[in-house]
């Protein structure tokens, strides 16, 4: 249990283990899919140039990551970015359940994929949540939160089905995960107010994107992304504890 109030910070190599592209190889992800989306006709022929436009002036560019290109083209490029950064994403939501799903008992398929499961940092939170808690309801006592940089939601995805397949605390799972306190410092994938009874079902479940309809999934996801305005309050709430 964590019995003292901590603060994890996540960057972008939180998510790796998950298999989230981070740094220029997220850079190199969104041009490969919009080539992708422009050679098999994902994107309508109004569309077309707009984001061949975005990959062009991405690779002139060449920007350190996608935050900086998206602060310093936010006025021209901003929409179509965070569409692109939310397609990325949402493509490789599907990843961990890849790898969990094609590992043996005996991890005899494929042990590059074993290997990879076998070595991610939040198994260690779970150990530390869940070590000394003698009652299921001993989990909601941990004084931790988390604030992220990440627009991914691997980290709650993650704790919540580790959590629902463990005997003695999977009747505390869902509420604990709903109940600690998360900050997403740039906005997510699903918003501040997604209800997380609704995450095991949708993760990874985006096969086709409609990238010209206003009200569609991903035009939608993109909207909460890079919101400069994200719960900063809450954030320095966490930060200064007595």
């Amino acid at each position: 249990m964590i019995s003292e109030k901590t603060v994890l910070i996540l960057g972008a190599g939180a998510s790796c283990d998950y298999g989230f592209p981070i740094g220029n190889s997220l850079i190199c992800s969104i041009i490969a899919n919009i080539n992708r989306y422009l050679s098999n006709g994902t994107f309508s022929p109004a569309s077309r140039p707009i984001f061949d436009n975005l990959a062009n002036t991405i690779i002139r560019n060449d920007p350190a990551n996608i935050d900086k290109f998206l602060r310093d083209h936010c006025d021209s490029f901003g929409e179509m970015t965070r569409i692109m950064i939310a397609a990325t994403i949402l493509d490789r939501e599907s990843t961990y359940e890849t790898i969990t799903s094609e590992i043996s008992p005996l991890g005899t398929k494929d042990n590059s994929k074993a290997d990879r499961f076998g070595f991610n940092w939040l198994k260690f939170v779970i150990n530390s949540l869940t070590e000394k808690c003698s009652r299921p309801e001993d989990i909601n006592q941990n004084k931790l939160s988390i604030i992220t940089f990440n627009y991914d939601m691997s980290l709650e995805y993650y704790l919540l089905n580790n959590l629902l397949s463990n005997s003695k605390f999977k009747n505390e799972a869902s509420n604990y995960i709903k109940n600690l306190d998360i900050i997403h410092l740039y906005g997510s994938l699903r918003g501040a107010s997604y209800d997380l009874d609704n995450l095991l079902q949708e993760y990874g479940a985006y096969d086709k994107f409609n990238f010209d309809d206003k009200d569609s999934c991903i035009v939608n996801r993109a909207r909460e992304l890079y919101r400069r305005d994200y719960q900063t309050g809450r954030m320095a709430s966490l930060i200064w504890i007595d």
